[in-house]
């Protein structure tokens, strides 16, 4: 008894050559999303420094000081008037659905965009860009 159970453990451990390559493919593509996490990451580390130059100077990543400000879509802190939502993709996200994602209030929403080979954009609402033109226009700064 013992002999056959052993047996068709064995047996059931023996993978086909398809198993392999479906196995091949899900370790291939965790692989993948484990690294496209970490450039994702490594991309809002470097905008948060920028935006340390730029005089943000509390300016922090919402993974680490708010988990709460982290899970509405926004991934700085202390970058007041703007909600800021970083993407490093190969491809353009769903700008507006990103916007929608994102917490309505007082601050303008934004994307920073980042592709490969291809440079960076910010996003944000046109009312927010005509809202911040007529600021500008009227404190004569532009």
């Amino acid at each position: 008894m013992k002999m056959n159970l052993r047996v068709n453990l064995e047996v059931s451990m023996v993978m086909t050559s398809s198993m392999k390559k479906h196995l091949c493919w899900l370790t291939v593509m965790t692989m993948k999303k484990n690294n496209s996490r970490s450039v994702g990451h490594t991309y809002e580390r470097s905008l948060r420094l920028e935006f340390i130059d730029l005089g943000w100077d509390n300016c922090q990543t919402s993974r680490y000081a708010s988990k709460e400000t982290d899970d509405s879509c926004v991934d700085f802190v202390h970058t007041e008037p703007f909600q800021i939502q970083a993407k490093r993709w190969k491809s353009a996200p769903s700008y507006h659905e990103v916007l929608k994602s994102m917490p309505k209030g007082s601050n303008y929403n934004v994307i920073i965009h980042k592709r490969p080979n291809k440079g960076e954009v910010v996003v944000m609402s046109k009312s927010d860009f005509y809202e911040i033109i007529k600021m500008l226009k009227g404190n004569q700064i532009i």
